[in-house]
């Protein structure tokens, strides 16, 4: 069975979205610096609005208080409930609705090599 470590809050940090609209809690960023490979972070979504552009950005985003939709231009959409993924590129950004209200939302980013997997349980 895997090791399983939990993340001080104490050493996670609150930052701003790349698009002004929100804060999100950075839980991890390797390396810590603006050319991270990967980013795992948890979100407070309180309303509804477009997400940050992230070119070259492959993201899972995990719905843990309500369920998520987002609209992507051209028409896409995708749903998730409470902890299912959704997985999408970065680029071009999907607008998020709220179809019951606010949430916070799990949020695991890749760039280039980096390889990783959400398992919402």
């Amino acid at each position: 069975m895997p090791c399983v470590l939990a993340i001080p809050r104490a050493v996670q940090r609150d930052e701003p979205w790349a698009n002004g609209a929100g804060v999100t809690t950075v839980i991890l960023r390797e390396p810590d610096d603006a050319d991270w490979r990967i980013r795992v972070s948890v979100a407070k979504v309180e309303q509804e609005g477009p997400f940050s552009e992230l070119p070259g950005t492959r993201r899972t985003l995990v719905p843990l208080d309500a369920p998520m939709t987002l609209r992507f231009p051209g028409g896409t959409t995708l749903h998730a409930s409470r902890f299912e993924a959704l997985q999408f590129d970065g680029s071009p950004a999907p607008t998020g609705l709220l179809p019951e209200g606010t949430t916070r939302d799990f949020n695991l980013m890749l760039r280039g090599g980096a390889r990783g997997e959400a398992l919402p349980r």
